[in-house]
């Protein structure tokens, strides 16, 4: 599972104060709608009551992200590439594997004599 964040920003810019919920905001990026999690640290945003001109901001996880088909993260791609080598190694070692078999098919006791 892959973990995003962002930094989130709110200024109240009308004249009564509101309350914020972080668990209540959506992230919006993309055509994709995310929730938003916070977890018990002083980086993240946090519920407050913002005052008229005042600003909050704080870092926020995001769940539920998708990412358009073929689209893939840095990590997506590293781990596909090594993937992708470790089967090319098998590959090799069976058909040099294979090749030794085969040249030295008179030499190895497959039965008892």
């Amino acid at each position: 599972m892959d973990i995003y964040g962002a930094r989130v920003s709110l200024t109240n810019s009308g004249n009564v104060p509101i309350r914020v919920y972080p668990e209540n905001l959506r992230v919006h990026f993309g055509g994709e709608t995310a929730g938003v999690y916070t977890i018990n640290d002083y980086r993240f945003l946090r519920p407050t009551v913002l005052q008229p001109g005042e600003s909050v901001s704080g870092l926020a996880g995001l769940s539920g992200v998708t990412f358009p088909e073929g689209a893939q993260t840095t990590a997506q791609e590293l781990i596909s590439f090594v993937m992708l080598i470790a089967a090319l190694a098998e590959l090799a070692f069976q058909i040099v594997a294979l090749v030794w078999l085969y040249r030295n098919a008179r030499n190895l006791p497959l039965t008892k004599t």
